[in-house]
């Protein structure tokens, strides 16, 4: 982004900005109890619309000609688009209007309050045409569908409410949210609705049948395969577990129950059970097929780390307060807790051989997440110094360092798939990426396969030739996705 103007005028906040249906002029709403409009080519300030309270919403109607203000005094106010001259005064709410909205003909206006309702207006003639009743909080965000048949809006009650905008039938109501519902909005065909929510989500729904879709969400924390290496799950700062379909990337099942950060998630080594931590102080155990919740394994304080033992018969748990416990996998029985640590424990497994080890050095910030390959003769390691290192256990030489990431790696795992073998990573810059891991004369290559990120392009089997001026990082990022084919010195 480039910036082009700064609009300076406002004297306090500005809650809300709009571009008119032409493109040409700017409408800003500010606790400053101004509408300013401005010249949206120069940056000029033209008119200022002066109220009695803060302005919470501003809108143009779909001909440009009208705008619509939403206040802290109950009122929407309608406003002259090209001269500023005060129009009509709409009462009926008895509280704040902090949204407001025209229908696609212009016809209607919508407002929604924190009177907890929806009012609906003619445009024309200011008045009062329906009362939408049923959200239990403020409404924040008030849509019409691009048909204008609908109505959606997003509450403080954590929900979104579908209307219908002739007779004002109340629709489906999605929840699934577990915060405030800030903004909904419309795709442009009207099929679906994306909803944005103070938990760091945004929820995709299908517009018509309210079932849920796709939800964005806060960066992933931990990621591991089934032990199939057909599935993938993910805890997210979201408190949620997901579970992805590993060859496509699809997701599948969302596991809710946690009430703060998932940290860690595995998988059973039969793959029928998942357990997650969470700072939530709690371990809690999921059926991996259907997603039931089982057992809840209940610590005095934040869980970082949790492990199978290669049995199943035991889990064990890193938490904050510097301990390992051991738990019974079956009956959720609390066994013995190991001390010995000065801070927090971030990652525990269990050696495939139970043989000692080394102190592996290298990584130059927090250790998040350590697994071993299947083998056990190597380690993978995860840090907040955005790397993940490959070991070998018993020299303990790192074999290769995985660069690229935006953020803190905080988990990974390793797969083996006939003679292929594959790490993947979770990662505070909300991605989680796969890579293919092979040795050769020269020693271990990890080549990145796909990354769920949806700003980055990915591209494999490609290879650049005869490429100027790379830097050593940026070659070896290269070599890692396995795209450079020769340097020109």
């Amino acid at each position: 982004w480039t910036k082009i103007y700064t609009l300076i005028g406002h004297t306090q906040g500005v809650t809300s900005v709009v571009y008119s249906p032409s493109g040409a002029q700017i409408a800003s709403g500010s606790w400053d109890k101004t509408v300013r409009l401005w010249d949206a080519k120069r940056g000029a300030p033209r008119l200022t619309l002066r109220g009695s309270d803060a302005v919470h919403s501003v809108v143009y109607s779909p001909s440009g000609l009208q705008i619509a203000s939403g206040g802290s005094r109950t009122t929407v106010r309608l406003w002259d688009a090209k001269s500023g001259a005060p129009g009509r005064t709409l009462t009926g709410h008895t509280n704040r209007v902090y949204s407001v909205v025209y229908s696609p003909s212009g016809a209607q206006i919508a407002s929604g309050s924190e009177d907890h309702t929806v009012r609906l207006w003619d445009a024309k003639r200011g008045a009062p045409v329906l009362t939408l009743r049923g959200h239990t909080s403020f409404v924040n965000s008030v849509v019409y569908s691009p048909s204008g048949a609908q109505i959606a809006s997003g509450s403080r009650d954590n929900t979104v409410r579908l209307w219908d905008a002739k007779s004002g039938a109340p629709g489906r109501i999605l929840t699934g949210h577990t915060n405030r519902v800030y903004s909904v909005v419309y795709s442009p065909s009207g099929a679906q609705i994306a909803s944005g929510s103070l938990d760091n989500t945004v929820r995709l729904w299908d517009a018509k049948s309210g079932a849920p879709g796709l939800t964005l969400t806060d960066f992933v924390s931990s990621v591991v395969y089934s032990p199939s290496g057909v599935q993938i799950a993910s805890g997210s700062h979201d408190n949620t577990v997901r579970l992805w379909d590993a060859k496509s990337g699809a997701p599948g099942l969302t596991l809710i129950g946690h009430t703060s950060w998932v940290s860690s998630v595995v998988y059973s080594p039969s793959g029928a059970q998942i357990a997650s931590g969470s700072y939530d102080k709690t371990v809690r155990l999921w059926d991996a097929k259907s997603g039931v919740p089982g057992l809840t394994l209940r610590g005095p304080d934040a869980v970082y780390s949790v492990v199978y033992s290669p049995s199943s018969a035991q889990i064990a748990s890193g938490s904050e307060d510097s301990t390992v416990r051991l738990w019974d996998a079956k009956s959720g029985a609390p066994g013995l807790t190991l001390r010995g640590h000065t801070d927090r424990v971030n990652s525990v497994v269990y050696s495939p051989s139970g043989a000692p080890g080394l102190t592996l050095r290298g990584h130059t910030s927090t250790v998040n997440s350590v697994v071993y390959s299947p083998s056990g003769a190597q380690i993978a390691s995860g840090s907040s110094d955005k790397t993940v290192r490959l070991w070998d256990i018993v020299s303990g030489e790192c074999l290769s360092v995985i660069q690229g990431f935006r953020d803190l790696v905080l988990s990974v795992d390793w797969k083996a798939t006939g003679n292929r073998q594959y790490l993947v990573s979770g990662s505070a810059d909300q991605s989680v990426r796969q890579w293919k891991v092979e040795k050769d004369a020269e020693g271990y290559k990890v080549k990145l396969c796909w990354s769920s990120r949806h700003d980055e392009l990915n591209v494999g089997d490609t290879l650049i030739d005869g490429v100027q001026g790379l830097s050593e990082v940026n070659e070896q990022l290269l070599k890692q996705r396995g795209s450079l084919e020769r340097k020109v010195a």
